[in-house]
């Protein structure tokens, strides 16, 4: 694997395809979802971890590592020309989860890449001191990500700042000021708070990579607002009925048809999203109750459903 695949005069494997296989295929950021706080360099390839950008600079530039039961290790480090080769006996059932300290140490011993302190990230304090702590509190709350109903992100103040942890991974990270609403991570990730006006729920664009999503910020109302929404809704013409019901202080919605439960994450008053569809509940002109709502996905006309009247009464 070292020196391209080539041993000597002979090549050995292609170099080509040393590279692929070694080329990130799913990037740090979407691994740091779903591994713990080792991995927080690493892109995956082709069964090796690669150092992946911006961390595979210096000593790390085009290095990968395979990982093996109980800490097993072999990394190639080509900018030092270098492959180790790390074993353990699986008898003691236990992984050697300092290794990555162990290999930043013997590169440090290197002449030519000194150990160098990764940078922690800025304070508000330290960036933007004029941020009032009243409208860093109203960045506060859970944001639901479109990536599945349990990737949610919860956004809160400590010791004056902003941090955020995705409460799947448990990872926390503190986030930098750029602006009075835009925040950065250390790794460059940016987060964009939007709709604060008043009576709107926040909404958060995150960009990374060249790409951009957005997170809703889930139910900022008081549970005993959202009451009004619970209910049975039908539309006859689908022959469909959902139902609304509050359960952890969340409205979800019910389809009998399908037996699937799922939650709805509040845009504004009355607006709700879900598994790329909106809900937005209307109310009677004469009662201001709850009287049905609509469906509106990109690709379909609005589907109406009425709320059953036992529901009303």
């Amino acid at each position: 694997m070292l020196r391209g695949g080539k041993w000597g005069d002979k090549q050995l494997i292609p170099k080509d395809w040393i590279a692929t296989i070694t080329s990130p295929f799913s990037s740090f950021k979407e691994i740091v979802a779903y591994r713990d706080q080792n991995y927080t360099d690493f892109g995956y390839g082709y069964l090796w971890w690669a150092w992946d950008t911006p961390n595979n600079t210096g000593p790390y530039e085009a290095a990968y590592t395979a990982q093996g039961y109980f800490g097993q290790y072999i990394t190639v480090l080509p900018a030092l020309d270098l492959v180790i080769a790390h074993k353990t006996n699986d008898k003691y059932e236990r992984a050697t989860i300092n290794y990555f300290k162990i290999l930043d140490q013997l590169i440090a011993a290197n002449q030519r890449y000194p150990a160098q302190k990764k940078p922690l990230p800025k304070t508000i304090d330290q960036v933007d001191l004029h941020i009032k702590k009243q409208i860093l509190n109203q960045y506060t709350g859970l944001y639901q990500l479109p990536f599945g109903q349990d990737k949610i992100l919860k956004v809160f103040l400590e010791n004056d700042t902003l941090k955020v942890l995705q409460l799947w991974s448990k990872r926390l990270e503190a986030i930098s000021a750029i602006s009075d609403s835009t925040f950065s991570t250390a790794v460059g990730t940016t987060l964009s708070f939007s709709g604060i006006a008043s009576g709107e729920s926040a909404h958060l664009i995150i960009a990374e990579r060249g790409a951009r999503f957005s997170a809703y910020r889930i139910n900022p109302s008081e549970a005993r607002l959202l009451k009004i929404y619970e209910g049975v809704y039908y539309n006859t013409d689908l022959q469909l009925s959902y139902k609304v019901i509050l359960k952890n202080n969340m409205l979800h919605v019910a389809n009998s048809a399908i037996n699937e439960t799922f939650p709805l994450s509040e845009i504004s008053k009355d607006t709700f999203r879900a598994k790329q569809q909106t809900f937005k509940f209307i109310h009677s002109a004469k009662s201001k109750k709850v009287i049905g709502f609509t469906i509106e996905t990109k690709t379909l006309d609005p589907q109406k459903f009425t709320r059953s009247k036992a529901a009303n009464e």
